[in-house]
């Protein structure tokens, strides 16, 4: 019968790709007004940017390109 495992340290777990690509520690840091202790908190995230402007997707015709091409010689 085994016993209770032992948590694995945060420094020998493995780390997934994508984590080490995209992910982070978000920290926050709150200061209290009236006796001015301060509180850190770390938050995990994953981030992926992509951009949604039209002009990063539109596909031309290449006969469009190739006058374009051809106007800018």
């Amino acid at each position: 019968m085994n016993g209770p495992t032992e948590p694995i340290p945060e420094e020998e777990r493995l780390i997934s790709f994508v984590d080490m690509l995209f992910g982070g520690k978000l920290a926050s840091v709150l200061v209290c007004q009236a006796c001015k202790h301060v509180s850190h908190t770390y938050e995990d995230f994953n981030d992926l940017s992509l951009s949604i402007k039209a002009e990063d997707y539109a596909r031309g015709r290449k006969r469009d390109k190739l006058k374009e091409f051809a106007k800018k010689i």
